[in-house]
């Protein structure tokens, strides 16, 4: 069973990266990751306080996917299945970042979800 992405405009594929990307200061970045990986809301403050993205969930979800590698999976996959209409709108512009084209589903699954941990909570997984 092979699986296709979604062709979506204004979807990155996983191996693109943004003018957003490359205008966060390394400096700050590492601010907006530390508070994320302490207290998620507050990381995503800092981001759109300071402007490098809008607040609107396509860009937080393109934000998470670029730098997930950095962020904490366990405290991103809190944040993601959050009750919060907000939040899945996140979630779902955050999966819309991946590419899952040409993959058999079982490596496409695996690759979705080794990008965030799943929450321990049954509640959560929805």
């Amino acid at each position: 069973l092979k699986i296709r992405s979604q062709s979506l405009s204004g979807v990155l594929p996983e191996s693109s990266s943004t003018s957003s990307d490359s205008k966060i200061p390394k400096v700050v970045l590492s601010e907006i990751v530390s508070a994320f990986n302490k207290k998620p809301s507050r990381g995503i403050e800092i981001l759109v306080e300071k402007q490098y993205v809008k607040d609107n969930p396509d860009e937080i979800g393109e934000f998470l996917h670029l730098h997930n590698k950095d962020l904490d999976s366990a405290k991103l996959g809190d944040f993601l299945s959050e009750g919060s209409d907000k939040n899945a709108l996140i979630l779902t512009a955050f999966v819309r970042c991946m590419n899952f084209e040409s993959l058999d589903f079982d490596i496409a699954l695996r690759r979705f979800l080794s990008t965030f941990r799943l929450p321990g909570e049954a509640q959560k997984i929805d």
